[in-house]
């Protein structure tokens, strides 16, 4: 199967659970211009995505070894089409941020399905 194809799967697939998903924003903090002996200057960027919250863990993930320290980890799909999402960016959810621990490719490459973790 080629990216194009995975990548119109993935899009019908969240069109048809439309009133499972959230819209969300992923933010991005970018640096901008550095002026040496200057602070650097920051600012975000934000970007849609759409957001499949799955059940809350209660065990650890197969990658995982050793015991489970922080079950306050939350995991979600997220579509994002313009952006991949990296670990430090933020996700806005309602009038809540959170911050994104790990991210996973879900869909080989084609640039479009995620796994993130966040709290």
């Amino acid at each position: 199967m080629n990216h194009k194809m995975i990548r119109r799967v993935i899009e019908k697939t969240f069109k048809n659970a439309n009133d499972l998903l959230k819209d969300v924003k992923l933010v991005r903090e970018v640096v901008g211009a550095h002026t040496p002996g200057e602070m650097p200057v920051l600012s975000d960027t934000e970007h849609p995505v759409q957001l499949f919250q799955l059940p809350p863990r209660r065990t650890k993930a197969g990658m995982e070894t050793g015991p489970v320290i922080n079950k306050g980890i939350r995991v979600s799909l997220i579509l994002s089409r313009d952006i991949e999402p990296e670990p430090g960016d933020r996700l806005k959810i309602g009038n809540k941020e959170f911050c994104i621990e790990q991210v996973g490719s879900m869909d080989h490459g084609a640039g479009l399905l995620y796994e993130v973790w966040y709290q």
